[in-house]
């Protein structure tokens, strides 16, 4: 995307400049510097990133951005459809906490929302109690069939006053989606945090349930039949597992709505049966019956030292499977480069392939597939340094499932920050590392990278995917994209095949992004890069397109996962 045009600040600059100056003056001035300059992309980013430091930067969010983006979504929604009947089950008996709960449910659903509750609390009238150990077959056969979502709260928990307004415009159908959720935050002392911005629907993230539960609805016809099916002597609390075996289901194709509509009561992630899922436990992938082939594909053009370390690093590589390593060497001219080409000719530990004419990476990774045997592919730059000797397997572990396309690692700089975490699709007009800079144990927004999840594409630096899937796809787009964008490319046209591409952050590698290329532009190298540029938004939308895999109040211009004031 262009970064040029007039100086001029956004209409947010009183709210964002002050907290930037107050968190990190010399970004704010160094942004603010940008700015003048005409880069107001850069400028504005960098911006907003000193700014989103500051303590009050979600409260500003709150009071300035957050009531217009929800009445712009109210406004967009045309649904005609009558609105479905809610009921809300609270779940836990600590007074206080149930008390909290059902007056922000009457405030937003209305006060002729049914509800049960498991603790008597005086004072609280219209909420039907039951006991704790009713069985959840039971209780839902006396419910009777005028209602047609559960909305499932742990006492303690509040929903929007929005929360309302929102489903009658939505009015989802129970019989297309099954289940409906939204986006959370928590609330400390009345005071809302830590918010959790979600992609739309993805089993690898929500699948366990800790995303919807109590930020969503269920359909109470998926409940009746699997709680009939298999839960119906199980107590209330088993409505959890209950809501995983329906988000398992093959059919199941929940709607999100990308609202902050539950505050959490605020304790550690993880405490309790319906608390959100530990940060970093991602799903446990089964190992294949057999372990394919692999073979492990490295372009380069010189750099010998870079080469000597990337073959140091697969020599760690535990791998239960055979592996073949290719060299696809692009004109490597200096000595010591060609004489560690011919040493591993000699030994016969790599397969050296020569490609020679103007560097094409796509090219390369193509010439490279066809003269290789591996049942799976290893796209792996030589300026990527393993850490340790399991991320192949790991990779490997998704990339043969059937409904998989490309795997990515993720790749840090030498640094320690995030280089790639998953690309999304619209960022800059283009696509963009998601987190990239950020520090992998930073806790804000720390499911967009420290969560293996769904993404739309993935870097070619480190990807694995299966040679049949890889010749699905047609193969990279050598004429179309023979230096960018051909990661990208192909990615999306996995996704155009039914197929989805995955981010494994259990295998986490270092790279030293560029530095066999160079990071300069040339004239002709920069000319060439606006033509790709330009491939790209033709032919996957991307300057408008909103990435499902990716929250659309993130600001599209920044890759790190800020908050759209805008």
């Amino acid at each position: 995307m262009s970064d040029g045009g007039r100086s001029s600040l956004p209409p947010v600059w009183p709210v964002i400049l002050p907290l930037a100056l107050s968190a990190s003056p010399a970004d704010a001035l160094r942004g603010l510097g940008w700015v003048a300059r005409g880069r107001r992309v850069r400028g504005w980013n960098l911006i907003h990133r000193a700014a989103s430091a500051h303590p009050a930067y979600y409260r500003r969010w709150i009071a300035k951005a957050e009531g217009r983006i929800i009445r712009n979504f109210c406004a967009e929604q045309r649904s005609t459809i009558r609105p479905a009947p809610v009921g809300c089950l609270i779940l836990g008996a600590e007074p206080e906490g149930v008390r909290r709960t059902l007056h922000s449910v009457r405030a937003s659903l209305g006060s002729m929302t049914p509800v049960w509750m498991e603790a008597a609390v005086a004072g609280i009238v219209g909420a039907t109690l039951i006991h704790a150990d009713t069985p959840l077959g039971e209780w839902l056969a006396r419910l009777g069939p005028e209602l047609d979502w559960l909305l499932p709260l742990r006492a303690g928990d509040m929903v929007s006053p929005a929360l309302g307004a929102v489903l009658a415009r939505v009015a989802p159908d129970p019989s297309t989606n099954g289940v409906v959720f939204w986006d959370e935050d928590r609330s400390r002392d009345g005071r809302r945090q830590d918010p959790w911005l979600k992609p739309g629907w993805d089993p690898m993230l929500l699948g366990d349930g800790g995303g919807v539960m109590g930020a969503g609805l269920i359909a109470m016809s998926r409940m009746r039949a699997v709680a009939q099916q298999h839960w119906a002597a199980a107590d209330l609390a088993g409505v959890v597992d209950a809501l995983r075996w329906i988000l398992a289901g093959e059919d199941i194709a929940p709607l999100h709505l990308p609202l902050i509509l539950t505050h959490r009561r605020s304790e550690p992630a993880g405490t309790g049966a319906m608390a959100r899922a530990d940060v970093g436990e991602s799903p446990t992938i089964v190992a294949p019956a057999v372990w394919p082939d692999v073979s492990i594909i490295i372009p380069v053009r010189d750099r010998p030292d870079l080469l000597r370390s990337c073959l140091a690093g697969l020599r760690m590589l535990v791998y239960p499977g055979r592996l073949e390593i290719a060299v696809v060497d692009n004109d490597s001219v200096e000595p010591e480069t060609r004489a560690l080409l011919a040493r591993l000719i000699r030994e016969d530990a790599v397969l050296v392939l020569p490609h020679p004419g103007p560097f094409n990476f796509a090219a390369m990774v193509n010439y490279a597939v066809a003269n290789t045997s591996g049942e799976v592919l290893c796209l792996l730059n030589n300026d990527v340094e393993p850490l340790d000797g399991s991320w192949l397997e790991t990779m490997v572990r998704h990339a043969v499932r059937q409904t998989v396309g490309a795997v990515g690692a993720r790749l840090l700089y030498p640094d320690g920050t995030i280089q790639h975490a998953g690309v999304a699709i619209g960022i800059g007009g283009a696509a963009g590392h998601v987190q990239k800079g950020v520090d992998p144990r930073d806790p804000r927004f720390s499911h967009w990278h420290s969560r293996s999840r769904t993404v739309s594409a993935v870097t070619a630096a480190c990807m694995v995917v299966e040679r049949c899937k890889f010749r699905l796809a047609g193969g990279m787009d050598a004429g179309a994209f023979p230096v960018d964008f051909n990661d990208v490319d192909l990615c999306l046209k996995l996704e155009a095949a039914g197929l989805h591409n995955v981010l494994a952050v259990e295998a986490t590698l270092i790279h030293h992004e560029s530095q066999s290329r160079g990071t300069r532009r040339s004239p002709e190298a920069a000319a060439r890069f606006a033509r790709e540029l330009a491939l790209l938004q033709v032919r996957w939308n991307t300057r408008t397109a909103q990435d499902p895999h990716h929250s659309p109040r993130f600001r599209r211009e920044a890759e790190r996962c800020t908050l759209a004031f805008e």
